[in-house]
Parts: C-alpha cells; sequence; structure tokens
C-alpha cells in the first residue's frame, strides 16, 4: 500500500469509528454494537417466578420436496412426510430467517441496472443455498434441555411467528397446530419433556399457497387466508422462539384499560390453578413508573436499558379462590385520583402494572404489564386523546423485508417521523414484529394496527367461508397481542380489498355479501374478545381502507 492510499484508508477508518463503525484491512466493515438489540419476554421482576430461555439460533433444516403428482388450487395441500435420517441440509439454518429470506422482499428483475429496483435488500441477506428459495414444504430440528432449576414449573413453547401452515412435535409427540404467519402462539408441552436429557424439537412447514383454493368464476381469487404483504411468500420460522418456565399456580393475561375520562384503571386478569389442590390466595398490585434509560444519539437510543421508578398507585388486596384445574378472569377497578401522567406523541410516559399472586406461605407468580394512561374517543368528527383534540401525521411503510425486523431501522424509521414533526405510523399490510409497537410506546407515536386481510394482493377468496374464518381468529389474536399498547389507537380490518372487486368484476349482489363480512369482520372484535365488551372501548377504533361496493366500514369499537 502506497502512501497516499495508506493516507486514504486511515482517514476512512477515522471518520468511521467516530460513528462507531471500522473498517478491517481486508474491507470487512464491522459494526462493534449489536446488530438488533432484544430482550426477554419475561422481565427481571417475573424473573423469580417465572423463566426463559432462548431458542434462537442454528437449527436443523431438511427442504421437502412438493409431489410432482399434486394439483394445485384445490384447498389441498400435499401432506408433510415425516423427516428422513439422511435428509437433512449439511448447512444449518440461523433462528430466526425464514428458510427462503434470499429471496424475501426483492421481486423479480431487481437491483443495480434494472427498471424496477423494489427493496433489493434482501438479496444481500442471508447467504443460504440458492435453492432454499423455492422450498415449499420443510422440517426444522432443534435439540433443548430444561434447566435443571425448572422443576415443579409448566413448560410452554412459545414462538412469535412461524410462516405458512406449522405442526410442532416435540420427542415425536404433535403438541399443536398453527395457521397464521405473522402471529404468536404457546404450546404447553409439560407432559412431552425429558426433564433429565435431550429433547427434540421439530417444526413442520408448509407454505400457505399450498393451501390455495381458486374460484371457477372470480379466477384472480385463490388465497383462504390473510396473506399479507411482502410477508406473503416467506415459510418458516422468521420469528424469536422460547422456552418458557411458568408457575402451575399463575396469572395468565392482563388487560390494562385505562379510564381517564372515570378516572380510573379497570384490571382485567386471567388466572389458572394447574395444581392438583384447591387454592385460596390473594391478588395484589402496584403501579411503577417505567423509565426509560436508553442514549440520545443514533447509536444508542435503540439499546434497551430500563428501570422500574416510583410507586404510583397501589392496587388494594383481592381474595380469590381458585379450584384445582380452574381457570377464571376477575375484574379489578382502582380509581387513578391524579397519580399517573397522560401518554401523549410528547410525553410518553409509561407505567408497569406488577400483579403478584400468592397465599400467607408463598408467593406463585408475579406477572409485569407496561402501559400507558390515555384515552382515545371520536366525538363527532373529532378525534381526541385525553380530552384534546389531536389529528395523526406520519408515514407508512410498505417495503417489508429482513432488514426491517431490527431494532434499529424501527427507531432510525420512528425517529424520522418525529423529527419532521408526524405523531403516527401505519405499519403497514400485516401485522410487524413486536418491536414496532414496544418503540412506538417508548417515543411517542401513534399506531394503526393493521391485519394481513392485504386486498391488493388480488389474491383474496372472499366466496370462501374459511377465509372469513381465519381472518376473524387473525384480527382476535391481533388484538390480544397488542392491546396492551397505549401507542396503538386502532386496528385496521384489511388493505385496500375493493381491488378484489375491481379485478374480479362480481355483480352488485356478490359484492354487497363481501361487504357485509367486511362491516362483520369489524365488529366481530366486541363479540369475538369479551375482555373489550366494555362500554369504555369506545375509545378505540376498527375499519378497513374500502369495501369492494365502496361501502364504510368504519366501526368504533
Amino acid at each position: 500500500m502506497n502512501d497516499s492510499a495508506f493516507l486514504k484508508f486511515t482517514l476512512l477508518n477515522i471518520f468511521l469509528l467516530f460513528f462507531g463503525i471500522a473498517i478491517t484491512k481486508a474491507q470487512k466493515v464491522i459494526f462493534p454494537r449489536d446488530f438488533s438489540p432484544t430482550e426477554g419476554l419475561i422481565t427481571p421482576q417475573e424473573k423469580p417466578y417465572r423463566d426463559e430461555v432462548c431458542l434462537n439460533g442454528y437449527w436443523e433444516l431438511q427442504c421437502v420436496p412438493v409431489p410432482s403428482s399434486w394439483k394445485g388450487g384445490t384447498g389441498i395441500a400435499p401432506e408433510l412426510p415425516a423427516p428422513q435420517a439422511d435428509k437433512w441440509e449439511t448447512v444449518k439454518i440461523k433462528i430466526p430467517s425464514a428458510i427462503n429470506v434470499n429471496d424475501w422482499g426483492r421481486g423479480s428483475n431487481v437491483g443495480e441496472g434494472t427498471r424496477n429496483p423494489y427493496t433489493p435488500s434482501s438479496v444481500y441477506y442471508p447467504s443460504y443455498p440458492d435453492n432454499w428459495k423455492h422450498t415449499r414444504m420443510g422440517w426444522l430440528r432443534k435439540n433443548f434441555r430444561v434447566p435443571a432449576g425448572w422443576n415443579g414449573k409448566r413448560l410452554l413453547l412459545h414462538f412469535e411467528a412461524v410462516a405458512g401452515d406449522c405442526v410442532v412435535l416435540v420427542n415425536g409427540k404433535e403438541v399443536c397446530h398453527n395457521f397464521d404467519s405473522h402471529l404468536p402462539f404457546n404450546a404447553d408441552i409439560s407432559d412431552y419433556v425429558n426433564r433429565d436429557a435431550d429433547n427434540e424439537l421439530l417444526v413442520g412447514v408448509r407454505h400457505t399457497k399450498l393451501f390455495d383454493k381458486s374460484h371457477p368464476v372470480y379466477t384472480k381469487m385463490g388465497a383462504i387466508y390473510p396473506t399479507g404483504s411482502n410477508t406473503d411468500d416467506l415459510i418458516g420460522i422468521w420469528q424469536d422462539v422460547y422456552l418458557f418456565g411458568v408457575p402451575e399456580v399463575r396469572i395468565t393475561d392482563v388487560f390494562v384499560q385505562p379510564w381517564v375520562d372515570r378516572n380510573k384503571l379497570v384490571l382485567e386478569i386471567a388466572l389458572t390453578n394447574l395444581s392438583s389442590k384447591n387454592k385460596k390466595i390473594a391478588l395484589n398490585g402496584v403501579v411503577k413508573e417505567w423509565v426509560n434509560h436508553a442514549g440520545k444519539d443514533v447509536l444508542t437510543a435503540p439499546e434497551i436499558n430500563w428501570s422500574l421508578g416510583e410507586t404510583a398507585l397501589t392496587i388494594p388486596s383481592e381474595p380469590i379462590t381458585l379450584r384445582a384445574g380452574e381457570s377464571k378472569t376477575v375484574t379489578v377497578r382502582q380509581k387513578v385520583d391524579n397519580n399517573l401522567k397522560y401518554w401523549t406523541p410528547d410525553t410518553p410516559n409509561l407505567y408497569t402494572l406488577l400483579l403478584s399472586l400468592g397465599d400467607k406461605k408463598q408467593t406463585y407468580d408475579c406477572k409485569a404489564t407496561r402501559f400507558g394512561w390515555r384515552q382515545l374517543k371520536l366525538v363527532g368528527d373529532e378525534f381526541q386523546l385525553n380530552g384534546k383534540k389531536i389529528q395523526c401525521f406520519g408515514d407508512i411503510q410498505h417495503p417489508f423485508s429482513a432488514y426491517i425486523c431490527s431494532r434499529r431501522f424501527a427507531y432510525a424509521w420512528y425517529q424520522m417521523i418525529k423529527d419532521f414533526g408526524g405523531n403516527a405510523v401505519r405499519p403497514h399490510a400485516q401485522p410487524w414484529p413486536r418491536v414496532y409497537y414496544d418503540l412506538a410506546d417508548e417515543m411517542g407515536l401513534m399506531v394503526l394496527d393493521e391485519t394481513a386481510l392485504f386486498g391488493s394482493s388480488i389474491r383474496l377468496n372472499f366466496e370462501e367461508d374459511l377465509t372469513w374464518q381465519r381472518s376473524h381468529e387473525h384480527l382476535k389474536r391481533l388484538i390480544l397481542r397488542d392491546r396492551n399498547h397505549p401507542s396503538v389507537i386502532g386496528w385496521s380490518a384489511g388493505n385496500e380489498t375493493f381491488a378484489i372487486a375491481l379485478l374480479n368484476k362480481p355483480t352488485k349482489e356478490v359484492a354487497a355479501v363481501w361487504d357485509d363480512k367486511l362491516v362483520e369482520l369489524t365488529l366481530s372484535a366486541k363479540k369475538s374478545i369479551p375482555p373489550v365488551t366494555l362500554s369504555h372501548w369506545t375509545a378505540t377504533a376498527i375499519w378497513t381502507d374500502a369495501c369492494p361496493c365502496g361501502a364504510s366500514t368504519s366501526r368504533m369499537a
């Protein structure tokens, strides 16, 4: 290297180091920080009673060919044969990532020198064998051990999202089945594991498009499930996997409902007793400030650093009797009396509700739930936050690819919105990873939470009852995942569903039926999810972009 080249190399390294990046002599870019900062789903406050092991990392993969005799468009996918001992790929797959992640988001004829450079990012991420791009069925395998200190705990497998029709086996026994590419699910595997030896975890997947059912008249329609947009072609475990150890007597779910105009919190708390004995217990709680200690610059701000501060509210003790094997939901109402600060886009104050369950001898469980003190209403044609008119100004992100799953990307996008004076965001065309809603809470952005009922794909088969059944379940699961986020101001039940009618040109009578089913979908949130049927929930709206006939489907939930 001559003096001039050496000088240029040195100056470049100084510049990049200033921004936290280094380049080696081999011209390899090094980012000396966690590229995508994450934290588990069990908080430090819960750790004495429940715990987790992240099962991310290298898994084995077996790609299974689709039989040549199989005919698509029938609604019946080919059977997934059992994995064969000698057919595992020599290259391991790093979870989370879809099997066909190399092809994710790139479309056709993209990249430098083409006329359509649409989301080319995934061309460079990661470097899996080229044939994986065409995988339509397969098995993923990982061995795990139960930590020694988990004796007496129930064991749950938790998947944040698996793309495709998914079957989960533990030690050769089926433990659950899932058909939704975007939302989390659990499986209780307590009765299927070896506590003192290795356990085999198998996840079988079949591409959702194998289940397409073509219509003889409306030829553009085939998908009998919410497709999403840029996630439509994914297959595999593309989000985090955990093993949870939880107590037999525990809190299974919490819904924190802020009634700002009534000066109270309403808590809907689901409890279960899986022990063999009846339990007379007490439910206690406190509300503490959630304090963010993250940095302020672009490098450190996305990194997770928080603690709980002062106690803002104390929830009086609630005596409860749980019979052996019983599950129940209790409702607790607590006055706030100006002890909580508002969550707004300018002041995104957050709190954590800590609930404990126990008797005089021991505490069985502790559950932490983060929330914000805020209420949204539609008053006439006015949208109000905490009793004051507010307008939403923001951004929408449509292209969705591997790099977007990073917390750093989410932070950069959200900060851009804040910098131009925005206060809202629409993660578009499917449910996005959990981190997007966590960051919106923390940074102060109002979120329109959207399902994967993506009409612009021109694929949704509105003539099949199964399409609507899956859409109802999908919306329900989305609401259950995100309902405690103060940033979420509503749920979009679908995107551009009118496109289905524009391309297929149904009769007015048929289009009217589709309209009615879309309206029924928007209204189903109230009747399908008991915890959100309370009248105060008029604070949150559910809508679609447009119906096939152009009728409005906006409804207050």
